[in-house]
């Protein structure tokens, strides 16, 4: 599962449970953010890349066909429009980063970075960069922002964020998100059964599924293998189609914020981030403690791009009456677009 796997994955067939179509409001997509043409999302949270991935100067972005430019300079990341104003050339191709501005190669005209810097006829539009930890998370509208910013400041003080797994999948972004609200699929692929499973708005805007994991855990008694199921409570959290945080409790609590972002050719880049409580894991987190969790989650992330990129691009789905829970995410995703 995209959010990070409870346990070594068994070996699953990769099984699809199909969906039906009757319980699909007339809004929603099958996948909402599958388009034959790139979709550009009007609202919402992504994370665009991690801190280390971005260069100094100008580098370029995008969410789906939202192009986008990031500019790293003097410790700060700045998150930009990438398209010229004047003649629509893209500004991570074209552009020169001088001072405050850049200069587009095209025209030689100076595109002013935002409004405080433009000093002529053009500028470029900026948008809401967040940098937490090793992520960085920029907001597309002033439009369901949540309150993400408060949670992640929330979890700053007694949390480390770890950057653990980047990968390409060849499947919508928000099919990817759409795993936090999917009961069956935890016990189909990962051999998890969820108790309890409930999905509703929270308080404050977005979507929460809550409920508890009964996750196989394999110990020795006697020198006999021995598995027991382990009771570890689930909550996610979803701030767009592109952006979950989930939290586990348990003996060994943390959390995962998982990132996806669509690349407008109906495939997405997906990043995990590690929300680790210092009180379990330490103020500097152990890599030898933690890097069973990356292979575990990248076990568990491969088991479902199997799935993922096996679904026909075109398929309507037929959903059942247990799959309330996904009908909700995609009403929530419809809402962004």
């Amino acid at each position: 599962m995209a959010l990070a796997c409870l346990t070594t994955p068994f070996d699953q067939s990769g099984r699809y449970r199909s969906m039906e179509k009757s319980m699909l409001p007339s809004n929603v997509a099958p996948h909402p953010a599958e388009s034959p043409a790139p979709l550009r999302p009007r609202h919402g949270w992504f994370q665009l890349a991690f801190v280390s991935q971005v260069p100094e100067g100008i580098s370029s972005w995008k969410i789906g066909a939202l192009r986008l430019i990031l500019v790293r300079a003097e410790a700060s990341i700045r998150c930009f429009d990438a398209n010229c104003p004047h003649r629509g050339a893209h500004l991570g191709v074209s552009g020169r980063l001088e001072d405050n501005a850049i200069v587009c190669s095209y025209h030689g005209y100076r595109i002013g970075l935002g409004a405080q810097a433009c000093s002529g006829r053009f500028m470029l539009r900026e948008f809401p960069t967040l940098v937490v930890g090793c992520m960085v998370l920029v907001r597309v509208s002033e439009e369901r922002q949540f309150d993400l910013e408060a949670v992640l400041a929330a979890l700053t003080s007694e949390h480390s964020f770890v950057e653990a797994l980047h990968l390409e999948v060849r499947a919508p972004m928000s099919l990817v998100i759409e795993n936090g609200f999917d009961a069956r699929h935890f016990e189909g692929i990962h051999g998890i059964t969820v108790r309890d499973f409930e999905v509703a708005p929270r308080a404050r805007g977005g979507l929460q599924a809550r409920g508890l994991f009964l996750a196989p855990f394999r110990q020795r008694r006697d020198g006999t293998p021995l598995t027991t199921l382990s009771p570890v409570p689930f909550e996610a959290d979803a701030f767009s189609p592109g952006l979950i945080l989930v939290r586990l409790g348990g003996d060994h609590p943390y959390g995962v914020m998982t990132g996806a972002t669509d690349r407008g050719d109906g495939s997405c880049e997906v990043r995990l981030t590690f929300v680790l409580p210092k009180a379990a894991w330490g103020d500097t987190p152990d890599p030898q403690r933690y890097q069973p969790l990356i292979r575990y989650s990248r076990a568990g992330i491969e088991d479902d791009r199997r799935v993922w990129e096996s679904i026909a691009p075109d398929f309507v789905p037929d959903l059942v009456p247990e799959d309330r829970s996904i009908t909700r995410f995609r009403a929530f995703c419809a809402d962004f677009y």
